[in-house]
């Protein structure tokens, strides 16, 4: 009768499985580290964390100077940039990788591929640059 009387006096527990509106974004930065993020959040936001999680240590570098890209986890070929993903999708995976083999801030006016015949460097609203051929 004690246990009856002890789980009648107790406030329920919270559902923690609805803690988010939406699924989250499943986010593994190029580390290896998996972080959820809320899908209501932009690009920018997605930006913002990226460069709050690098801001020292292993990758700042490549952060700063934007040498790393985010793609599909799915599909890694897709490169996700906000002008042609309108905007997170609840329970989406992204990836980041870093750009290899490129250091410094002096190396964004041009191609790194051997070979690159690009006129255009556009850069990524959701973080590196891309190179156009006109």
């Amino acid at each position: 009768m004690a246990v009856v009387t002890q789980l009648q006096t107790q406030p329920p527990r919270p559902d923690t499985s609805r803690t988010w509106f939406q699924d989250p974004v499943r986010f593994e930065d190029a580390l290896g580290r998996v972080l959820p993020i809320p899908s209501e959040y932009g690009w920018s936001k997605v930006h913002a964390i990226i460069v709050d999680h690098f801001s020292t240590g292993p990758g700042s570098d490549k952060v700063k100077a934007e040498e790393y890209l985010l793609f599909n986890t799915l599909d890694s070929s897709q490169i996700l940039l906000q002008r042609h993903t309108e905007s997170l999708i609840p329970g989406m995976s992204i990836t980041m990788a870093f750009i290899i083999g490129r250091y410094g801030l002096h190396t964004l006016s041009r191609c790194p591929r051997i070979g690159c015949k690009s006129t255009k460097v556009v850069a990524s609203d959701a973080g590196g640059k891309f190179w156009l051929v006109l």
